[in-house]
């Protein structure tokens, strides 16, 4: 293997030596490659779900990981990024023919980035005088152009200047988005420039009623982001245009249940601070707008969030206060109350659960309105997450509150349904940003510790406890962390229970390199000794915290770690690398950008070697599975060409002929199973990815079948070495299962439509099927009234054209098809392909006499009373007869009625050859006995055997009686004897004692072994072949479809030089790139995802185009397999068990508990995430949502109840 990986190809330009095979060789640390220098840190501002400050790192490489292509350029790069200047210089640089907008994972381009800032203007502007109009047009994912963006982010005079139409297409309903947005409802977003709307409904005052996909109107969304001078002349607008009907519009709700107050209380707008636009909206429709009373679910959104909900949830303390103002005017204080506290929106939250988490002013306004509420009643009441008024202003850090409910001691050690306390609740705060009392904060922290029974160790049901789980902003936790150097409570967490240290869980939030002097201080350790810090038990025991960081996908942590000297090739206590945990978690993207690597060497990681298929375990054969194992971008090629070679050698090889049949039939299934697999799981685009690469339009995909490793090219065909695409490759190797395969037959179906300008195969093949047809009626009649177009010129011509253009057709599938190499006693000699094919037997037969006919014809023309004209229609007839047999042909494109002649094929060719020839025999043996036993020569006359037919008539005897006696024509062998007056005659007169015999004995004896022996055994032959064929028809069928395929390809390229005009080819928008072309690559990206998913199955034995008997044997092994497979894991699982066991018992008594978590694992075929990591590579993991705190990636169920990996 080391000798074929030395000569396999660097994988990319510029890869660094010995860096794929690195990578190849399973992440051997010893061969990995020196590490690149780390990449530049750039501010991401993409807000995460925790809210803390996370660090783009930019990898080494131009090139950016994308789910749509794999690869970014450098313009889109720029501008996502929003360096305007550096793409306006890139776009600048390059000819109008050379700048191309390429899409990134959500479908933008650069012009969607640079119209979704005002500074992006004169990026924008170049974009649209390089690329044309046009790019205004592209919509990304969520079907929005830029121009939506930019209604949204440019100020009236910029979008103006975008094109001449541009402020007439801002008043068209018909630019929607996916949400159904138009370009007005873009527009009423703009806070930066209120004119954009503003001009939007100049004289077009309908478009404030344009609704979306959601029944959000214009004036929904202008309420919400707007000032309120716009909304109240909106608003009058809106009165005038509607007249009466503007009443309607004060209780008109959206799909989502929200009304004009609701999109009020909401609004952001950076000019109103004090709600103006919700005074203005109340002051518009009245206060019966907020009216609760008999109608308050009416007012209430979908989500059953009333205005106070909303407006608590939007900290519109003013807004609030008003709002209880109205009520409590409306109704009693009591009847505020009950509204306030009972009732509930969808998450079971109440107002007061919504007050007690928000600003401090909500709390004031409530018990400055409703100065009889007590909220001590209220206390135990939770929401749908069974959280109460504690928790959120825990989560709040509102400590009035909690002195206000400090006599409630009960309720301070009440957990929500996640198993949170209230510690974890004060961990949980992500909105504020900045630490006031450090000294209070602790304080808070000590009084909730000595409320709770396990006080500061307390865990949620994810094993965390309240530091772990910690969603705090950064620069508040390192104040916190800071604080903490001289307190003990902090230091008594950093351990959980399944031994994960606080800087494990940190490297997969924040970032480690601010946090880590703090920690060292807490923890009374250096540095390095914390960031090399490994789980000491539970089920990431080993990880480090690179582990985390990979699995978390935070770039900026796995920069700084591998820069101090941890590797992504670590591994864990059960053999798992950093890549391993990045790529469970779908954070292999992330991984690759930090560490900067190229394109080829991303590729391998998302399907690593120590997962491959395992082969037999031969000597003689490893060099042939070595090209399998390390070409892994050529998977299928290197199959197909094992394939090829190894068929050759077992037809030259007799001492390792099973051997070599064994090693065959395990690559077949191989590819067979890839093939199946990669067409099987992927969609539409991925198929036609594959479609290219097997049909090798993708630059520079073709092979060589030199036994030679080192012929293997992947340039284009020149010099000596002959190159074939995948699906040549698969001709050649004329396997029968590769055929059968749904990826080679639909592939086969596109290529039949795949119209050209020579035309499509299924056109000429509808052309030749109707061209035919005309020429057999018109040959039935030619040959039937023979005596009328004999001496007919125009016929004679018309028949001629005929058979010219099928010797044209027929010389050109001659030529085109190439020589088959055979074997035979040890030589190997080439014969066309063309005599493989009985159609085409049939083809040169029918044209041989077609043409004896025309030309014996041309020799008597005019001369109809020759002797031979009978002899000549005779041999035209026979031509006609074989034509019909070649007509069978055309039906065999069909699915149905290709299946019946597969077997019909078969059989004639398969039993009834042998059977006739071994009639043929007895039935010349036969023969000769009856003639000699009825009429010997010696009991014969002279004048009988010296008449001038004698022997004529005596082979015709002996020929034809057996067959008279096989179809019981016993008629003709009603012999007489002789007598005075008649003497022995052949055929009519027998020998008296012979015909004793005959009738006697010896046609018995011939019956018996023919008619019933033979007879029988050809029709047990047949039913035989049927029931085997009955299965495999399918893969025959599918092989002869292709070849037919290839057979019309052929003539609409003779159609194209016919007419002299060449086939326009598609040429590969990569010509002149790289060696791995980015069509390639995203390819390979394609193939490496879904080849980690598969490969498990790869092995398997193939089940499909086999007989019932090979289906049940190879049904048979795949279920073993299974259990071996589960056998295997179980051990390992046991293993894992009896270290635990060990590591409980070398503990002291105070620790056995924690160690003993090891009884509350599940049986092995109901394993939980943690013993089903333990898989030695072949268990899928994916990430799943994240309670508080966050968790580790929760694995699917078992499929069919059966642990994943067994699949």
């Amino acid at each position: 293997m080391a000798a074929a990986r030395s000569a396999a190809p660097p994988l990319g330009p510029g890869a660094p030596a010995g860096s794929s095979h690195a990578i190849f060789d399973g992440f051997d640390q010893s061969d990995w490659p020196e590490k690149p220098m780390p990449p530049a840190e750039v501010p991401d501002p993409t807000p995460r779900e925790d809210n803390s400050v996370q660090t783009k790192v930019r990898p080494a490489v131009k090139y950016r990981f994308t789910d749509k292509l794999l690869f970014m350029d450098e313009l889109l790069i720029h501008a996502s990024d929003k360096q305007f200047k550096e793409a306006l210089k890139f776009a600048v640089s390059k000819d109008e023919s050379a700048l191309k907008l390429h899409e990134d994972e959500h479908s933008r381009t650069a012009a969607h980035y640079a119209a979704m800032s005002s500074e992006g203007e004169e990026l924008l502007k170049t974009l649209i005088e390089k690329a044309g109009k046009s790019c205004l047009d592209h919509r990304d994912s969520n079907s929005a152009t830029p121009l939506h963006y930019a209604a949204q982010n440019y100020r009236i005079e910029q979008f103006r200047q975008l094109h001449p139409d541009a402020e007439q297409e801002l008043r068209s309903s018909k630019m929607r988005d996916q949400a159904g947005d138009t370009l007005a409802h873009y527009a009423a977003r703009n806070t930066t420039d209120e004119s954009v709307l503003r001009s939007a409904l100049h004289e077009n005052l309908p478009a404030m009623l344009w609704e979306n996909n959601r029944g959000h109107t214009v004036l929904h969304v202008a309420v919400e982001h707007c000032g309120d001078e716009l909304v109240n002349h909106l608003l009058e607008q809106a009165r005038e245009h509607l007249g009466n009907r503007i009443n309607e519009e004060k209780i008109a709700v959206d799909n989502d249940g929200d009304t004009l107050a609701h999109c009020a209380a909401r609004n952001e707008n950076p000019g109103c601070q004090n709600d103006e636009v919700f005074e203005e909206v109340k002051t518009f429709f009245g206060n019966e707008c907020l009216s609760w009373k008999d109608s308050g679910d009416k007012y209430a959104d979908e989500e059953k969030n009333s205005y106070l909900h909303i407006a608590a949830m939007s900290e519109k303390c003013d807004t609030f206060a008003r709002i209880l103002e109205i009520l409590k005017q409306a109704s009693t204080e009591d009847e505020c109350i009950k509204l306030i506290s009972e009732e509930r929106n969808d998450d079971g939250q109440t107002v007061l659960h919504i007050v007690a988490g928000g600003d401090k002013k909500l709390l004031k306004a409530i018990r400055e309105k409703l100065t009889t509420l007590k909220l001590n009643n209220f206390i135990a009441d939770r929401d749908g997450r069974g959280r109460n008024m504690l928790f959120y202003a825990c989560m709040a850090w509102n400590y009035s509150l909690l002195k206000i409910l400090q006599s409630q001691s009960d309720a301070f050690k009440e957990v929500d349904a996640d198993e949170n306390s209230l510690l974890h609740a004060m961990f949980l705060n992500h909105r504020v940003d900045e630490l006031v009392s450090s000294e209070e904060f602790f304080q808070n922290v000590a009084f909730l510790a000595e409320k709770m029974p396990n006080g500061v160790n307390h865990e949620n049901n994810l094993k965390k406890n309240f530091l772990h789980c910690s969603q705090l902003k950064e620069k508040v936790l390192i104040k916190i962390l800071s604080a903490a150097v001289d307190s003990p409570i902090l230091k008594k967490v950093f351990l959980n229970k399944d031994g994960v240290h606080v800087v494990h869980e940190f490297a997969s939030r924040y970032n480690l390199e601010n946090l880590i002097e703090p920690l060292a201080s807490i923890a009374n350790a250096e540095k390095a000794e914390l960031r090399s810090k490994v789980v000491e038990r539970g089920p990431n025991k080993g990880a480090n915290c690179l582990h985390f960081a990979c699995q978390a996908g935070h770039q900026a942590n796995i920069a700084y770690l591998t820069k101090n000297g941890l590797k992504i090739t670590d591994m864990d206590h059960d053999g798992l690398t950093c890549i391993d945990y990045a790529r469970d978690a779908d954070q292999l993207k992330k991984l690759v950008e930090a560490q900067g690597f190229e394109p080829s060497e991303a590729c391998c990681l998302f399907d690593p070697l120590h997962r491959a298929v395992k082969l037999p375990d031969r000597p003689a054969a490893m060099q042939h599975i070595a090209r399998i194992v390390d070409q892994v971008f050529e998977l299928i090629p290197s199959c197909i060409r094992l394939i090829i070679q190894l068929k050759r050698k077992i037809k030259k090889h007799d001492v390792y002929h099973d051997q070599l049949k064994s090693l065959a039939s395990k690559v077949i299934s191989i590819a067979v199973n890839t093939l199946d697999q990669l067409y099987a799981n992927s969609d539409d685009k991925d198929r036609e990815l594959l479609f290219n690469y097997i049909r090798g339009e993708l630059r520079g995909l073709k092979y060589s079948i030199d036994e030679n490793e080192n012929s293997r090219a992947t340039i284009c065909c020149s010099g000596e070495s002959q190159q074939y695409t995948v699906l040549e490759l698969v001709e050649i190797a004329e396997c029968e299962d590769l055929f059968a395969t749904d990826c080679i037959y639909k592939l086969a179906k596109e290529e039949w439509k795949k119209a050209k300008n020579c035309g499509s195969p299924t056109t000429h093949f509808g052309f030749s099927l109707a061209t035919y047809i005309v020429f057999m009626l018109y040959f039935a009649w030619f040959v039937t009234d023979f005596k009328t177009t004999f001496n007919s010129f125009v016929s004679d011509a018309i028949l001629t054209a005929f058979a010219l253009l099928f010797l044209v057709l027929e010389v050109f599938d001659f030529t085109s098809l190439p020589p088959k190499a055979i074997c035979c006693g040890g030589r190997s000699s080439k014969c066309s392909m063309y005599w493989r094919n009985v159609y085409n037997v049939f083809d040169f037969i029918a044209l041989l006499l077609l043409w004896l006919g025309i030309v014996w014809k041309w020799s008597i023309f005019g001369n109809p009373g020759d002797v031979t004209a009978y002899a000549c229609q005779c041999i035209l007839s026979t031509s006609f007869l074989f034509c019909g047999f070649r007509s069978v042909a055309f039906l065999s494109s069909w699915q149905k009625t290709g299946h019946v002649i597969v077997m019909l094929k078969k059989l004639m060719i398969g039993d009834l050859g042998p059977f006739l020839a071994i009639s043929a025999i007895i039935f010349l043996s036969f023969g000769v006995f009856f003639f000699n036993l009825l009429f010997p020569s010696t009991t014969a006359q002279s004048s009988e055997t010296q008449a001038e037919f004698y022997w004529w008539r005596v082979m015709l005897q002996i020929f034809t009686m057996p067959f008279d006696l096989l179809f019981t024509n016993f008629e003709r062998i009603q012999f007489d004897t002789p007598r005075s007056d008649l003497s022995q005659e052949v055929g009519s007169v027998a020998n008296a004692i012979g015909l004793s015999w005959f009738r006697n004995l010896t046609l018995f004896v011939f019956l018996l072994l023919v008619n019933i022996v033979m007879v029988n055994l050809l029709i047990a032959l047949f039913n035989l072949r049927v029931s085997t064929l009955h299965s495999k028809a399918i893969g025959i069928w599918r092989q002869g479809y292709f070849e037919l395929l290839r057979e019309y390809q052929g003539r609409a390229e003779l159609y194209c030089c016919c007419i002299n005009r060449k086939c326009s080819r598609e040429k590969d928008a990569d010509q002149g790139g790289p060696k791995y072309s980015a069509t390639f690559l995203q390819y390979l990206y394609y193939q490496a995802l879904l080849l980690r998913r598969i490969r498990p199955k790869l092995s398997r034995e193939v089940e499909k185009n086999r007989s019932g008997f090979e289906q049940l044997k190879a049904h048979c092994e795949n279920n073993l397999a299974r259990v071996h497979a589960e056998i295997s894991e179980d051990l390992t699982y046991l293993k894992r068990r009896i270290k635990e066991v060990e590591h409980a018992q070398n503990l002291p008594e105070r620790d056995r508990n924690k160690a003993r978590q090891f009884e509350k694992y599940p049986r092995p075929t109901d394993r939980s995430q943690s013993q089903q990591r333990t898989a030695a590579g072949s268990a899928e993991r994916q990430p799943s949502q994240q309670s508080v705190g966050g968790a580790r990636p929760e694995h699917r169920p078992p499929e069919n109840g059966r642990p994943l990996w067994v699949n």
